[in-house]
């Protein structure tokens, strides 16, 4: 999970986005926008690990780990 936020045409644009990590390089799988500057919040962020826990077919025993920027620390999911 990261974030990221730019400039275009005089508006600010941020990136919420989730991805898996394949031979060396993140492959975006989900995002959210929102056009604001700072962080995002803990709701698009709940609601971006929701739609992916709904998208993602685990097989019992299955593990997935989540790594995320400082920004996401203390999170409550």
């Amino acid at each position: 999970m990261d974030r990221t936020e730019y400039k275009q045409r005089g508006q600010w644009v941020q990136i919420l986005m989730m991805g898996v990590a394949y031979k060396g390089m993140s492959i975006a799988l989900l995002w959210h926008t929102a056009n604001r500057k700072g962080n995002c919040s803990q709701l698009a962020s709940r609601d971006l690990l929701s739609n992916f826990q709904k998208w993602i077919q685990l097989d019992k025993g299955q593990n997935i780990y989540l790594t995320a920027d400082w920004e996401f620390i203390g999170m409550h999911i």
